[in-house]
Formats: C-alpha cells, sequence, structure tokens
C-alpha cells in the first residue's frame, strides 16, 4: 500500500497481495470514499494471471509448509496477528473508515476489538483441541482432519475487517492457505492486514489477496480455480460456503418493548442498533413493536434520539452511490405505502460539506397495525418502522411467525416474562433487555449458517474447513 497526491488530495493506493509481496496488477479502478463521495484509492486489479499466481503461492505454501506446520507454532502466530491488529489499529481505522465512512470511535471501539479477538478465539481452539493422545495401541475406530488446502475468501463490504476476519481466522487456524478477494467498495483493510499479518510472522504465502470487480477475471477465476478446495463468499447477507445448498435467507432483525421496560434504556439501545453500520448490517433492527400503553412515549423518545444524532460521529453513510440511490427509493415507495414518517429530519437533510457522500439520515416510520409493519420490506439503509401490540399472543402470531431467520431484542424489567416470550418465538438469537453489541458473539448451533461478524464456535469453523477421514481398523487378536 502507498500514498499519492491527486489535485492536492491524499489518494491511497492498494495493490494485490502476492507470496508476501505487493504486486501491481494489469490494470487499476477508483475506490470511492463514500463520506466524501471522492476518489479514496487507486487499486490494482488482478487479471487470470495474477489470479492464478496467488493460488499457485497459496497451494505451494500449503504443501510445502504451512499445511504441515506443528499445531503449537501455528496458535502462536494466530496469537501474533490478533496482537498486531490491535497494535496497528490507528492504521487500520483509518483504512477501514476510508472504506465505508463509519465513525472513527465505532470502527475502533467494535471493529478491531472483534477482529482480533477472531484470531485470538481460533487460536484458544486450535490450543485447545490439539492431541493429547497417549502412546502405545490405536483404537479400532477413530478418526483425523485434515486441512483442504487453498480456499478462497470473499469478504463482505458490509463489515469488511470484521468478515475477513471471521472467515480468514479459522481457515488458517485449520491449517489452510487463502486467497481473499475484497469486495469492490472496500479494498482496504484486506490488502493492510496482508502486510501486518507477514510482519506479525504469518509465512509468506498464507494469506494472498487479488483486487478486481464482482465480476471481475480474478473472481471468476478463483471461484473455479481447480486448486481452490473451498469458497467463503457472501450469498444475500450471510457468509457461505460454496458447497451450502439452498437459498439464503435474509435476517429480520426485531425489537420488542414491553410495558414494564425500561424506557430510558431501550429507546437509546434500539437508536444505536438502528444507526448500526449504518443500517447495512443484519443486526440493525429494522422494526420496533412497542406495547401500546408505552407507544407514544417510545416514539418520542426514539424519535429525539435519532434527530440528535450527528452525521461522521453518530452514524456514517451508505457504502456507495448506488446504494445510496435505491435506499432513497425506497425511502420512496415506503411513504406511499401508508407508512408516516415521523423523525423530523428530510432523510438526506445532512451537513453541506457531505452533500456529496451518500449519507442518509436514520429515519423511523410508523405503522397503525401489525400486518402493516410486516409487510414492511427491509431496507439497507438507517431506518424501522414502529408499530403497536396490544397482545404478546397476537404479535407472536401475527407479526413473527414464518419470519424465516429472526433476531430479536427484547425489553422488559421482568426476567421471567422475558425468557418465557424468548421461549415462545421462533428466533436464532435473543437479547434480553440488551442489544447485539453488547453480546458480540452468539453461538450458532453446528449446521447453521455463519454470520458475516457472528463467530459462532471457533472449532465448529475451524472444522468446516477440514476434511475428516474415519479411520476403521481391525482389533488385534
Amino acid at each position: 500500500m502507498s500514498t499519492s497526491f491527486a489535485g492536492g488530495n491524499r489518494v491511497l493506493e492498494y495493490k494485490n497481495y502476492i507470496g508476501g509481496r505487493f504486486v501491481d496488477g494489469t490494470g487499476a479502478f477508483a475506490a470511492i470514499d463514500p463520506a466524501t463521495g471522492q476518489p479514496a484509492a487507486w487499486v490494482h486489479e488482478a487479471d487470470v494471471r495474477l489470479a492464478d499466481r496467488a493460488v499457485d503461492e497459496a497451494h505451494d505454501m500449503f504443501d510445502r509448509a504451512w499445511g504441515r506446520i506443528d499445531s503449537v507454532e501455528r496458535c502462536g502466530i494466530l496469537y501474533a496477528v490478533a496482537a498486531a491488529i490491535e497494535d496497528r489499529s490507528d492504521a487500520l481505522v483509518a483504512a477501514e473508515v476510508t472504506d465505508t465512512g463509519q465513525p472513527s470511535s465505532h470502527v475502533a471501539e467494535f471493529d478491531i476489538v472483534h477482529a482480533a479477538a477472531q484470531f485470538r478465539a481460533c487460536a484458544d481452539a486450535l490450543a485447545t483441541s490439539t492431541s493429547h493422545g497417549t502412546p502405545g495401541r490405536r483404537p479400532a475406530i477413530y478418526q483425523i482432519r485434515k486441512p483442504l488446502g487453498v480456499v478462497g475468501v470473499f469478504p463482505s463490504w458490509r463489515l469488511p475487517l470484521l468478515s475477513l476476519a471471521s472467515g480468514l481466522a479459522p481457515v488458517l487456524a485449520a491449517g489452510n492457505t487463502a486467497v481473499v478477494k475484497p469486495a469492490v467498495d472496500t479494498p482496504g483493510t484486506a490488502t493492510l492486514l496482508a502486510g501486518i499479518a507477514t510482519d506479525a510472522g504469518l509465512p509468506a504465502g498464507v494469506y494472498n489477496v487479488v483486487h478486481g470487480f464482482d465480476t471481475g477475471a480474478a473472481s471468476e477465476r478463483l471461484s473455479k480455480h481447480h486448486r481452490v478446495r473451498s469458497i467463503l463468499q457472501e450469498e444475500g447477507r450471510r457468509l457461505r460456503h460454496r458447497s451450502a445448498s439452498g437459498t439464503p435467507e435474509r435476517v429480520t432483525c426485531v425489537a420488542i418493548v414491553c410495558a414494564d421496560a425500561d424506557i430510558a434504556a431501550a429507546a437509546r439501545s434500539i437508536a444505536r442498533s438502528i444507526a448500526f453500520k449504518s443500517g447495512q448490517s443484519d443486526a440493525s433492527v429494522d422494526r420496533v413493536y412497542i406495547d401500546r400503553s408505552v407507544y407514544d412515549e417510545m416514539c418520542s423518545r426514539l424519535t429525539e434520539t435519532l434527530d440528535s444524532q450527528r452525521a461522521g460521529v453518530d452514524f456514517g453513510p451508505l457504502i456507495s452511490r448506488p446504494h445510496y440511490e435505491a435506499v432513497v427509493h425506497a425511502f420512496d415507495r415506503t411513504a406511499t405505502s401508508g407508512s408516516k414518517r415521523i423523525t423530523e429530519h428530510e432523510p438526506t437533510d445532512v451537513p453541506r460539506a457531505l452533500r456529496d457522500g451518500f449519507w442518509i439520515r436514520p429515519t423511523l416510520w410508523a405503522a397503525d397495525n401489525l400486518p402493516r409493519a410486516r409487510a414492511f420490506q427491509r431496507i439497507d439503509g438507517p431506518t424501522a418502522i414502529l408499530a403497536p401490540f396490544d397482545d404478546e399472543r397476537e404479535l407472536n402470531r401475527r407479526a413473527l411467525c414464518g419470519e424465516g431467520r429472526l433476531w430479536t431484542s427484547i425489553w422488559t424489567s421482568d426476567p421471567e416474562r422475558s425468557h418465557d416470550l424468548a421461549r415462545t418465538i421462533d428466533a436464532d438469537t435473543v437479547w434480553v433487555d440488551s442489544w447485539f453489541v453488547d453480546h458480540p458473539y452468539p453461538a450458532e448451533p453446528p449446521g447453521k449458517t455463519h454470520d458475516t461478524y457472528d463467530p459462532g464456535d471457533p472449532a465448529t469453523r475451524m472444522n468446516s474447513h477440514t476434511h475428516l477421514t474415519r479411520i476403521f481398523s481391525l482389533p488385534p487378536d
């Protein structure tokens, strides 16, 4: 990575990273800073030849060293990468802010912390899973796990650093090597982390980066290369293995505010969740169901909180101009569907200095009944719809059942009530008097799709990047 200046502005340069070296591409494209709408970096695009070279380097390193390295040594390197992420956090924060426009304090306090935690958790899991078998006769039936080889990793633009870390850490911990193809809008942290990891002791060739468009030569080649044994890439809103079957279900993230809830605390948390990553994350609440007896008070609190939020401090921009235009169009559609906007500011009302960026203010809509709220189509922006309910059983029947993948934040001062309601709702994840950032590691059962930021169980994720061999032998006479 290098820096150049164009027209007096600082412009970064992101190269491909292959075999421990930064490599020029065959062309270049501009990465746009969503906060300003202006070019922030020139990105070197990889062609088929460079993609092949990256895969060959990864395959050679896997075959020659990384796949055979002692697990204790591999564990130590992963701990060193985690520490390096923390030590070089200023540079990573700057790159992530340039990529996404999100407030630097949010990136430092959330993304950096949990990206380092991904590598540390996988190192912990590797340390505890190391075989401690006693020498002597083997059992008649046993099994071993071996790494797959080269894994292609396509991190999400929604959480660039964290989705990269949550995919890459278990891949490397399991003994595989990786070729990473960052999202076209967010090339920075993947490139920067490659150099940081190498400096921390990760052998050259274990972690490679190629840049390009989603349908470009490098992406196509990496997705179909015969030496790439597995692909992790975002489909819809999930980070999945290429071999996963079926259409990924979208997540609905709902907050439920009961009559006895701490309204002030609930309003603060829900407002934060709506603006989280500018509403572009699965964990951003997009529907709020409120007991009718406290509905007006809750609406007032939420509106007051969101109207006071500051662009660049409390929320960031959307990722790109096409995404911005899609959200504006969705807002227009919502306004004509019968829902009422209750936040004071116009959605596009931001300071003049930010008008060229892709900014949308957090926006609330009110629905007068549960069916209308349920019909609200999730918008990948900082927005949510509010609706009153009279009975929790009615709420479950008319607004929550059949939602597919459901994440829910329940607010009530009665612990028994909260857990009874949690058991009633058919949800993947339930937070009680809290929300995602208070519990960043909700484990998923084996077989569930791993989220772009949800690490699940590190050992389970590591095992998903291995080949299981079952060995049967006849017992000795």
